[in-house]
């Protein structure tokens, strides 16, 4: 649903480091507010889960979150013990996103990669191009880009985000 003004989060969620993007629709334009990545300490696995939970609620509140854009997990991932981390994490940010009262929306991995216009197969060969398309389109975040694909990946769900919702117009056709 298309809003004149509202406050979004994006996140490629990890146990190790979860990577994010705040977008603030104003006046039915896109600003790109902040991207980084929270990156978890505590060996503990649970202590993590406990410590991404209460990063993103510190963001929720700080930026008025409105709508929360996630990444769908794949029906079928090879590695049991991945699958099981990730449906643990969207647990834990789906809770978030009801204890909140925002909307949570669900992008499929090949969709949104199609549409930031990811193209390469091949999960190492993916990331090298997600970072080559988020260096063109945002330069200001070039250092954070470079550090991490993960922010590459959350900056590009955004984009892919914002073309579903007709805020921008898809510029890889």
């Amino acid at each position: 649903m298309k809003r004149k003004n509202v406050n979004i989060l994006v996140i490629d969620q990890a146990t190790i480091n979860t990577s994010y993007v705040i977008l603030n629709i104003r006046d039915g334009k896109p600003y790109w507010v902040e991207c980084s990545k929270l990156l978890l300490t505590n060996p503990d696995y649970g202590d993590r889960i406990l410590e991404l939970y209460n990063k993103i609620s510190a963001l929720i509140v700080q930026h008025n979150i409105e709508v929360l854009v996630l990444e769908q997990v794949p029906p079928i991932i090879k590695n049991f013990h991945t699958t099981s981390v990730l449906l643990k994490l969207f647990g834990i940010l789906e809770l978030l996103a009801k204890q909140h009262g925002i909307e949570l929306v669900m992008l499929h991995v090949i969709h949104w990669k199609t549409v930031a216009g990811i193209t390469a197969k091949g999960r190492a060969l993916q990331k090298t191009e997600s970072i080559k398309i988020a260096m063109k389109r945002w330069q200001a975040y070039k250092q954070i880009i470079q550090e991490s694909d993960d922010v590459a990946d959350a900056l590009n769900m955004s984009y892919a985000f914002l073309v579903d919702e007709g805020y921008i117009t898809n510029n890889n056709k």
